[in-house]
């Protein structure tokens, strides 16, 4: 077994070191290409697209203004342009340049999607719609309907949240975190039933089923109904208690529907745990669940 782990373990950190090496790799073949020719457009704008992705804003603006001097007019460098301006928070010069791209070029997600964010946070909804309602035509991801959805929430529509959820719940065959997002919604709306029939699809699976049971436990509670709410606690203690008689980690935890995918966060929907709690105070807790079960059948 911990042969088998420790493999796993060297496995992980060379694919993620594979990860890293190629944008590095890339990144020193452009700066070889580009002390032999400075003035290569597509060169340029290749490395200023690679220094925003690592994060590296003054380098990509770096080569964006070199590029400006090159071919001001180029659709492309106003792209680059503003998805960096956007990640340093210059909202309106981000906007400009977003603008320029999509009105002298194809409509592209990446810029749609970009524009959409930045005129949610300069309160221009009606317009911050439209980007996103485009970005989902052209691709229906679970980007794009979280994007749409939760802007109708920001603005006061739940209803038409709700159908943008399971919509992309239907053509996206269990998006996790769509799925993550309605259940939250519904359970704002008191609608504990069908929140209660969305948590019920992960304890099918097992990699969440612990996590879900607490889940669909605190519904029932919400609902008043206590003795169901007991014993969905001890389904999970359960489960947890036979992943730690197996020497795993007990499960993947997912965040709960009403505290994951909400417009403001930008938690991920699923995470895994650091260790695996203790053994004997899983088991002490078991025995607490099984006599609150008890008490709550009498």
């Amino acid at each position: 077994m911990k042969r088998a782990a420790t493999i796993v373990i060297l496995l992980l950190f060379a694919t993620a070191a594979q990860a890293q090496s190629g944008p590095r790799q890339r990144l020193a073949e452009l700066d070889d290409k580009l002390k032999q020719d400075p003035e290569r457009i597509e060169w340029l704008l290749e490395r200023a697209a690679l220094y925003r992705l690592r994060g590296d804003f003054g380098a990509a603006l770096a080569d964006l203004n070199e590029l400006y001097d090159l071919k001001p007019e180029l659709p492309e460098l106003c792209l680059q342009r503003g998805l960096v301006l956007s990640r340093l928070g210059y909202a309106h010069a981000a906007d400009r340049d977003l603008s320029c791209y999509l009105d002298h070029s194809p409509l592209s997600v990446e810029a749609l999607s970009a524009r959409g964010h930045l005129r949610e946070l300069m309160g221009r909804f009606s317009l911050a719609r439209e980007d996103h309602r485009l970005a989902l035509a052209l691709n229906p991801s679970v980007a794009t309907y979280l994007a749409v959805g939760q802007l109708e929430e920001r603005t006061g529509e739940p209803d038409l949240a709700a159908r943008c959820y399971t919509k992309g719940l239907g053509e996206l065959h269990e998006a996790v975190v769509l799925r993550l997002a309605l259940s939250r919604l519904e359970t704002g709306r008191r609608n504990y039933g069908r929140a209660i029939q969305l948590v019920d699809r992960f304890i099918t699976d097992r990699a969440f089923r612990a996590e879900a049971f607490l889940q669909r436990a605190e519904l029932y509670e919400k609902e008043g109904k206590h003795g169901r709410a007991a014993a969905d606690r001890l389904r999970a203690l359960a489960e947890i208690d036979r992943a730690l008689e197996r020497r795993l980690p007990p499960t993947r935890r997912f965040v709960g529907p009403w505290d994951a995918a909400t417009p403001s966060s930008k938690a991920s929907a699923e995470e895994e745990t650091d260790a695996a709690p203790d053994l004997d105070q899983a088991r002490a807790s078991l025995r607490q669940a099984r006599s609150a079960l008890a008490a709550a059948r009498r």
